[in-house]
């Protein structure tokens, strides 16, 4: 099962999501906005599950894809 989202993302989410005039704030790195952890919390990149501390760290895996490249 995947762990919950941290406060930072679920707050990212609402700034997003809220209609607004500008830019949107720069994408969290973290697991939870990564490209390759999926809906059950598997890291398709090291073929295994984060621990949830580790999903919840920003900027603590340097392979953090926020959208294929092709």
């Amino acid at each position: 099962m995947r762990p919950l989202e941290p406060d930072f993302i679920r707050e990212w989410r609402e700034i997003i999501r809220a209609p607004h005039t500008g830019k949107n704030p720069p994408i969290p790195k973290c697991c939870h906005t990564c490209w390759e952890y999926t809906p059950e919390g598997f890291c398709l990149h090291y073929q295994d599950y984060p621990p949830p501390d580790f999903a919840a760290l920003q900027d603590a895996c340097e392979w953090w894809v926020d959208e294929l490249p092709f």
